[in-house]
């Protein structure tokens, strides 16, 4: 399947993918991908220039200390996710040192894509009020009782998961927030929404 649109001008539609943990935003990409759409996994470039900025390092050293390296002299990605998930000032000092570069990088990487429409996967575009960045945010969602089943297949306790779930915005919230909802509950049929809400940008 390939629906690119070509872009013909400097501008991209740049659309946010979010949802809560165990909503299938991941899946939701997964689909946007094989449409051949251009998509920039939030996560996954910070912990990239995380390991690979040095300007980055210098501020997690002169913020954490030596301990949270390795004998690598690189960031010890676990033990700062352990220290930060039990302390929210720690996380947004971090917050504060990868937020602004991922920001950049994204819009770097924008200027690279040949598609006239863009995604940006991330977890937390409303909590961090990125979607002012954006040009769309469509939220990707499923029934509570199904995310709690998606996320304690992958190890977790429920006790953990809801832990996890409470330190995101609630998807009442995110719904009022979104431009587009896109259900993910396994019963509704994602294709079919997704080229829908496509169309919907081209006719724009």
């Amino acid at each position: 399947m390939n629906i690119l649109f070509e872009k013909n001008n400097d501008s991209v539609i740049k659309i946010g993918i979010t949802g809560g943990i165990g909503s299938g935003k991941s899946t939701v990409t997964e689909v946007l991908k094989l449409m051949n759409f251009p998509i920039y996994n939030s996560d996954l470039r910070a912990a990239e220039l995380m390991m690979e900025n040095k300007s980055i390092q210098a501020e997690i050293r002169s913020a954490f200390g030596d301990d949270y390296f390795s004998e690598s002299g690189l960031p010890d990605r676990k033990l700062l996710a352990a220290h930060v998930f039990n302390h929210p000032e720690a996380l947004k000092t971090l917050n504060s040192i990868i937020h602004p570069a991922v920001r950049m990088d994204f819009v770097n990487w924008c200027s690279r894509q040949r598609s006239s429409v863009a995604f940006k996967e991330s977890a937390i575009i409303f909590e961090h009020g990125l979607e002012k960045e954006l040009d769309q945010v469509w939220l990707v969602d499923a029934p509570t009782e199904l995310r709690l089943s998606r996320v304690m297949k992958r190890g977790l306790s429920k006790e953990e998961v809801l832990a996890r779930m409470k330190q995101q915005l609630s998807s009442e919230i995110k719904r009022e927030k979104a431009d587009l909802i896109i259900l993910n509950d396994e019963k509704m049929a994602l294709i079919p929404q997704l080229i829908s809400a496509i169309k919907s940008i081209q006719n724009q």
